[in-house]
């Protein structure tokens, strides 16, 4: 993936996927919008507060498409209702508890993210998708650290030979930090970015 785009060069990533046995519109009502991001944000391990925020819309870049965007620093829009070209965005903060010394100590860190969808028209629904939700993150306190995570819903064949129907999830992660702590960052982001993306069925 080209991450040219990016506000930042990564220095680790991770892409991993989950299949969940409901519907494409269904899986968009919950990971696609903020309805479940609490629940959402508690499945992963390293979380162990959160405080939802307020909402507000945020312009679309008209020469970049949704998936090839970031938001997190971008100033808030006005938004109305007959407006096509703003994203909304849901701002929260996180606590996560990070293992380090190979978890014999436990470290508290405050995390300031945002959440970015756009809701797609019904036909997005119909044809299968792909639909998208963005969420952005970066560590409260000058570490450096920055998450940039996009989530890709499309429907699939289940492969029962029944011609059913399920959801792919994938997230594609893209993420920074100080070189020094390098290794400890990318080995734990990418252990418990797969470890959450598996739990994502659990919400249905």
């Amino acid at each position: 993936m080209d991450t040219s785009f990016l506000p930042f060069t990564p220095n680790f990533s991770a892409t991993n996927s989950a299949i969940i046995d409901s519907p494409l519109a269904s899986v968009f009502e919950k990971l696609g919008t903020p309805l479940a991001h609490e629940d959402v944000c508690r499945l992963s391990t390293l979380c162990t507060a959160i405080d939802l925020g307020e909402t507000d819309a945020v312009e679309l870049d008209q020469e970049k498409a949704f998936k090839e965007s970031s938001f997190l620093r971008k100033d808030a829009a006005v938004e109305s209702e007959s407006s096509t070209s703003v994203a909304k965005r849901l701002h929260f903060l996180l606590e996560e508890t990070i293992p380090v010394l190979f978890g014999l100590i436990k470290t508290k860190v405050k995390v300031r993210g945002t959440f970015t969808w756009v809701n797609p028209p019904e036909e997005a629904f119909s044809s299968g998708g792909p639909v998208y939700s963005l969420y952005e993150s970066e560590v409260v306190g000058g570490l450096g650290i920055t998450i940039w995570r996009l989530r890709t819903m499309e429907e699939v064949d289940s492969g029962a030979g029944d011609g059913k129907k399920v959801t792919k999830v994938t997230e594609n992660l893209h993420g920074v930090g100080p070189s020094y702590l390098r290794w400890l960052i990318a080995k734990e982001a990418i252990t418990k970015h797969k470890a959450h993306v598996e739990r994502l069925p659990e919400l249905f």
